[in-house]
């Protein structure tokens, strides 16, 4: 689910600011969220990035995640926070 992840201003891969979207892609600290442009997320060059940037923008997408399963939570709950 891509919908708590924020698209970014250009594609991490070449830069460019058209046809963007945000794809999650598996790492080895989890998964991360990326923003692509079209051509990129249908396979175009290979994502490079540090161990310190995967790692932070696998931190960064379990904090977007948390707020997706706190949204879900509360339109679980019973009325009156009983839930």
């Amino acid at each position: 689910m891509t919908a708590w992840c924020p698209l970014g201003a250009c594609c991490l891969i070449c830069r460019g600011a058209t046809d963007l979207r945000v794809v999650v892609r598996g790492s080895p600290a989890g998964p991360l969220c990326v923003t692509l442009d079209d051509r990129c997320a249908r396979g175009g060059p290979a994502l490079r990035l540090t161990l310190d940037a995967v790692a932070r923008l696998a931190a960064e997408h379990r904090e977007h995640d948390a707020a997706r399963q706190a949204e879900a939570a509360s339109w679980t709950a019973e009325p009156g926070g009983a839930g």
